[in-house]
Order: structure tokens, then sequence, then C-alpha cells
């Protein structure tokens, strides 16, 4: 089901990627950088949401993640930062996949409705994302004081019959996996100067043409 997105700011105080780099979280989470892009719209089928607008796009974030403990890892903190206009970007989609197995590839990329969406009935409409309080949202947990957060609310509907929610997602629990994350980034008056960070932790410097 392919949706559209609405932009939200919420207050608070092709790319190509010079060198890939690599981070160790917590001594446990090996993060690798591997390259930033536009989104491709051809040939990537795990996309559902659809980005319309003159002033936003929507970009694609490749990194190779391990969990060295072989816990699951949580994809929630990971956010785009830019430092130019102060902004700090969630995630709109995020897939997860082992790049080699038998048969098929395997995905991950449970989505959770951050809002309750019912119908008149108080039952959760048929085909959407679960919202589900018991898996935690960890984005809001780190701070960057001064930063704007800019959040993309999905709208499972139409345009004239909205419904609406920002998702966030299930823990990956493949222990080595590919993690392609999406943003949808906006137009400002000032050069971007765009970083990935997992949490607090600044994961790579990436460079817009």
């Amino acid at each position: 089901m392919k949706r559209s997105i609405l932009i939200l700011l919420l207050i608070t105080l092709g790319y190509n990627i010079s060198n890939a780099q690599k981070k160790i979280i917590d001594g446990n989470i090996q993060i690798n950088f591997k390259k930033a892009k536009k989104a491709p719209k051809l040939f990537y089928t795990v996309q559902n949401v659809k980005v319309k607008g003159e002033n936003i796009k929507k970009i694609m974030v490749r990194c190779k993640i391990k969990s060295k403990n072989k816990e699951a890892v949580d994809v929630n903190p990971f956010s785009l930062i830019d430092k130019s206009n102060k902004v700090r970007y969630r995630m709109v989609e995020f897939v997860g996949y082992k790049p080699v197995s038998i048969g098929l590839p395997t995905y991950q990329g449970k989505e959770i409705l951050k809002k309750n969406l019912v119908n008149k009935k108080g039952r959760p409409f048929m085909n959407l994302p679960k919202y589900d309080p018991t898996i935690k949202d960890t984005f809001n947990n780190f701070d960057f004081e001064g930063y704007r957060i800019i959040e993309s609310a999905i709208n499972f509907r139409t345009k004239k019959k909205p419904l609406l929610s920002v998702t966030y997602y299930a823990p990956i629990t493949m222990n080595s996996f590919i993690a392609d994350a999406f943003f949808v980034i906006q137009k400002f008056e000032k050069k971007p100067s765009f970083e990935l960070y997992y949490g607090n932790e600044k994961i790579a410097d990436i460079k817009i043409k």
C-alpha cells in the first residue's frame, strides 16, 4: 500500500559519502556506514512511503550493522542531523536485510504506530501497522540542545480523508544485516551540513552535491 506523508515540525531546545566509517556503540553494536543517496524509485519494492512536494526529498542511508552480543538491535536511535539549519530528522522508513541468504533475502522492519488509529467502533483499522506501546520508541531519548525535531507523519488513507501517524520500528532480531534508513529532508535557505547519528554517537559525515 502506497502512502503519502505530511511533514510536522516539533520545536525542541545522486548523494556521496567521502569515506566509509565504522562506529561501535556501547561495546556492542557495530555500525559501518556504506553510502547515502537519493532514494531509489525503481527495483526497490520495500518502500511504501511516497513523497510529494517541491521543497522536500527522500534519501536513503545505508549501513552494515552487527550485534556483537547477538541481541536484538534497536534502530530508532538513528537520526540525520543538519548542523547548518539546526534540525534533527527522524526516519520515515527502515528495512534491515541479509544481502546473501538461501532463497529469498530475509527482510525485517516492522512498523509501529505512535498514535492509536481506530475506527468509529474503536477498533484498529485493517491493513495498517499496529499500535503497541509495549515496544518502546527511543528516538526522543537523546537530547540535541538547540535542534528542532522534524518527523514525517504518514497518511495511511487519502488527502481528503487523512489518517495520520508517525511510525517507529520494532527491534531487528538479525545479528548481522544491511540497514537502509530513509529520511525526508527539507529545503532551507542555508546549505545543509548532514551527519548521521545513532543516539548521541556520530556515525558519519554526509556530503551533498
